[in-house]
């Protein structure tokens, strides 16, 4: 017979989860992380509160730290996903979402809930930090100031304490606002979505941003890494469901334009990716790529349209070869047999 025990939920390590038979997968619901379902082995190693141990790989950290607030925010959005101990270096691994994308995401959350339709929503509970990814209060209050600042929300008359209220209400923008998000969601895996569309919903599954194709910033020189985190980027799209790659965009959606790097015309920026792809994705590929220049500001930014591949795509760096998907906002690498499982799952061959 399952019996239900109340206890602190392994990732979070705040809420109470229930779950049932501990010699077999453990049923959670955690009011922050939702539910999931976890192992023995991955509740031992989700309970070590530091970053990293003697077999390298890492952990969740301590109670309150930046890596368990990312690993709540992508359980949640993966409601129901089963994590077995193999499974907690890489949820350890999340990268944290911009701030516009929390942002949108606090508002898609408020769009959903009833109560926002008939007055305030008190956005500082375990639900709302699981939803947008923060770690406490000063993160969500943050997080809804850039709505405020926006003219999206209203933000009401606050308490004091670590638990008290942070009341908001979507405004008539607001709203708009929203449809004009879901409007572009429905339609991102289209790839015809226009830039200004692009550039306003920010990094996603199927949507990433790059500063340049070969000029490294900070060195202020041409880097073979920068090409490479192109290539890696266009073949995880090809991997998984296609996307969006936006070259002359900074992280957070500023546009530089592609002319940081210096080619000679559009023309031969074009040219060098295609040489790129040829020798370290096979030619083959480009087909499953579109390349245009579109002007935004006074900027013209290379925009790479990638249709899901037929076959895996594989990236040739230093006589090995790599296999990466698209994972959230992030590109990931696969070792060879997860690649091999992946592989068989997603290609018919």
């Amino acid at each position: 017979m399952t019996e239900e025990i109340a206890q602190d939920c392994p990732v979070c390590l705040e809420y109470s989860a229930y779950w049932g038979d501990p010699g077999q997968m453990i049923q959670a619901n955690c009011p922050r992380c939702g539910e999931f379902e976890f192992s023995g082995q991955a509740r031992a190693l989700l309970t070590q509160e530091y970053d990293e141990v003697e077999d390298g790989k890492m952990r969740l950290g301590p109670k309150g730290s930046r890596k368990r607030a990312n690993a709540s925010g992508w359980i949640r959005e993966h409601s129901g996903t089963i994590i077995y101990g193999d499974r907690v270096a890489p949820l350890a691994s999340h990268d944290t979402p911009k701030p516009l994308e929390r942002a949108n995401k606090l508002l898609r959350t408020l769009g959903a809930s009833e109560a926002t339709e008939t007055g305030e929503v008190n956005i500082n509970t375990p639900e709302y930090y699981g939803r947008t990814w923060v770690k406490d209060r000063r993160e969500i209050t943050d997080i809804a100031k850039i709505l405020s600042d926006q003219g999206f929300i209203e933000i009401g008359q606050q308490t004091i304490g670590p638990t008290g209220l942070v009341p908001v209400r979507i405004t008539a923008a607001g709203w708009t606002r929203l449809e004009k998000l879901r409007s572009i969601e429905d339609n991102q895996r289209q790839l015809d979505l226009p830039l200004e569309d692009i550039l306003e919903i920010g990094e996603s599954g199927s949507i990433e941003f790059k500063s340049s194709l070969r000029f490294n910033l900070k060195s202020e020189k041409n880097d073979p890494k920068i090409e490479m985190a192109v290539l890696k980027t266009i073949a995880g799209f090809l991997n998984v469901n296609g996307g969006t790659l936006l070259i002359g965009v900074t992280d957070d959606g500023r546009p530089l334009g592609i002319e940081v790097d210096g080619f000679e015309s559009e023309d031969r920026a074009q040219q060098h990716l295609i040489n790129l792809m040829r020798d370290k994705i096979g030619l083959e590929q480009v087909l499953n790529v579109r390349v245009s220049f579109e002007q935004i500001d006074d900027h013209r930014v290379m925009v790479v349209r990638c249709s899901p591949a037929a076959s895996e795509v594989w990236v040739r760096a230093g006589g090995n070869e790599q296999f990466f998907i698209r994972a959230g906002n992030t590109t990931n690498e696969l070792s060879p047999s997860k690649a091999a499982k992946y592989i068989s799952g997603r290609f018919d061959h």
